[in-house]
């Protein structure tokens, strides 16, 4: 492997420095002899030649390390959905209860097409103080402008991308996301071509 990548160098680096470093031979051996021959203006450039395959071997080294560290990380690369599969197929646990989340069902929204909503904490689960929503919006679709009375909304992006509108004020959606909705505000969600997961909490409870 060594000895197929230093011919490898070295055959380039000639082709490429040819004229170069024959002229630069020449000059040398005019400095020491001041009448060139062939063995001094052959040896001249072999020291040469040496000297410029090892910069170029450890640039080369350099280029391959990158490569290497490259190539590992787009090995293992994690999927933007890791954590809504997570989420979808856990369980929430409560002091009397226990219920697998892949076992609830997705409700069509009232209103939007294209939205669908999994009831993971409902208020009867905490005294309709609190209620944790699994939100699905469909590629392209819209939760079109709508607020809620007396609830802070809370969204955490888990899937996808899209934009929030927000009291006239635009925000971007992707995964890791967090918006605060304050209650009583206008707000619309549209999602793009992917479409979005959102984890959408409400205090005091939606339903």
């Amino acid at each position: 492997m060594t000895a197929a990548i230093l011919s490898a160098t070295f055959t380039i680096t000639w082709r490429y420095r040819r004229n170069h470093t024959v002229s630069l031979s020449l000059k040398i051996a005019r400095i020491y002899n001041r009448k060139p021959n062939r063995r001094n203006t052959f040896a001249s450039c072999l020291i040469i030649k040496i000297r410029k395959m090892k910069r170029v071997l450890i640039c080369l080294s350099g280029i391959f390390v990158c490569f290497a560290c490259n190539v590992q990380q787009k090995e293992t690369p994690v999927s933007e959905d890791v954590f809504l599969s997570k989420i979808s197929t856990g369980t929430v646990f409560s002091i009397n209860d226990e219920k697998a989340v892949s076992d609830l069902p997705w409700n069509p929204h009232a209103t939007f097409k294209g939205v669908y909503l999994k009831h993971v904490i409902a208020g009867k689960d905490t005294d309709d103080k609190l209620s944790y929503h699994i939100v699905k919006i469909e590629p392209e679709c819209v939760l079109d402008t709508h607020s809620h009375d007396g609830k802070i909304e809370i969204h955490q992006i888990v899937a996808g991308s899209g934009k929030m509108y927000l009291n006239g004020k635009v925000i971007d959606y992707s995964q890791g996301q967090i918006c605060i909705i304050p209650a009583n505000a206008s707000h619309k969600v549209v999602a793009g071509k992917n479409g979005m997961y959102i984890l959408a909490t409400f205090a005091p409870s939606l339903l």
